[in-house]
């Protein structure tokens, strides 16, 4: 009887989508979830990162925060100025959605991205007619001290440097019971068109 080759087993992803875990592969919804690991991998730190990866999610930004999410192309206008998002954006159990846009959250030490195409009112409300998008992020963990950092730079021809510094601290407290998790970044990124009006 031949070895199975570990290197070709599935993941298994655990979801709250359904206000529950559950088994990415049990749920009977249209799903399209990123692991922590799966982020880190593939580099997704905001929306234009991700978005080519999720099925029939699109977006528009008009100014930084000012992002449009929508899902299966169902949305209140092609502009939503005030209106009502088609698409509701939770940082955790949160809705951060604010005014017809969604703000675009840095992916820093999160542990899934959880995206819901389809109507989800009964579970997330009115701004979810076309879909939800979920950012989970790690939770404290009383099991013991953890930290890391990650920093990189770059340079633009004939332009600015970049750079991008990122860090968590996980600090147990009190026994198993009680933990503190501090998430910072700090990011830049240069462009190359000079401003003259500001030399």
């Amino acid at each position: 009887k031949p070895e199975r080759d570990p290197s070709l087993q599935l993941e298994e992803i655990i979801v709250t989508a359904t206000k529950r875990e559950a088994r990415l592969q049990e749920i009977p919804e249209s799903i399209t979830a990123f692991g922590g690991e799966e982020i880190s991998s593939r580099g997704l730190s905001q929306l234009d990162d991700y978005a080519k990866f999720v099925p029939g999610l699109s977006f528009g930004t008009r100014e930084p925060g000012g992002t449009s999410i929508v899902f299966r192309g169902v949305a209140a206008s092609g502009v939503q100025y005030g209106a009502v998002s088609s698409a509701g954006l939770y940082l955790d159990e949160q809705y951060i959605s604010v005014a017809g846009v969604n703000p675009d959250p840095r992916l820093v030490d999160v542990a899934r991205l959880e995206a819901l195409r389809g109507p989800q009112g009964t579970l997330y409300g009115a701004s979810s007619q076309s879909g939800t998008l979920r950012i989970i992020t790690n939770k404290p963990d009383p099991a013991g001290f953890d930290a890391w950092a990650d920093a990189s730079v770059s340079q633009v021809n004939e332009g600015g440097t970049s750079y991008d510094v990122s860090g968590m601290v996980n600090l147990p407290l009190i026994g198993d019971k009680l933990a503190l998790r501090l998430v910072g970044f700090n990011a830049e990124e240069a462009g190359y068109i000079d401003n003259v009006f500001s030399l």
